[in-house]
C-alpha cells in the first residue's frame, strides 16, 4: 500500500479505514486469525508493514471478494442531474 500517513502500529479503525472496509470486518478478521495481528490488553494491533505483507501474500480471489474491482461496476449508471 506505502501509504506514510498510516502510524506503523494501527488499531482496528485506523486497519479498517488503511483496507478500506468496515471495522467490523476487521474485528471478525482479527477473531478468526486470518489478519497478523496481536492484542495489547483487550485491544487488536496490527503492524502496517505485516498488513502490506499479507496483502501481497493473498491470492486475487480473495483480494476480489473484499474489494471491488472495475468490472464490479461496468454497466452501473450514475444520475447525478438534481
Amino acid at each position: 500500500m506505502g501509504d506514510d500517513n498510516f502510524p506503523q502500529i494501527m488499531n482496528v479503525p485506523e486497519v479498517a479505514n488503511y483496507l478500506r472496509v468496515a471495522p467490523a470486518t476487521i474485528y471478525r478478521l482479527a477473531q478468526a486469525g486470518k489478519i497478523p495481528c496481536g492484542k495489547v490488553g483487550r485491544a487488536w494491533r496490527f503492524r502496517k508493514q505485516a498488513i502490506d505483507s499479507w496483502i501481497s501474500e493473498q491470492p486475487d480471489s480473495k483480494i476480489n471478494s473484499v474489494w471491488p474491482t472495475s468490472d464490479m461496476f461496468e454497466g452501473l449508471v450514475i444520475d447525478d442531474e438534481t
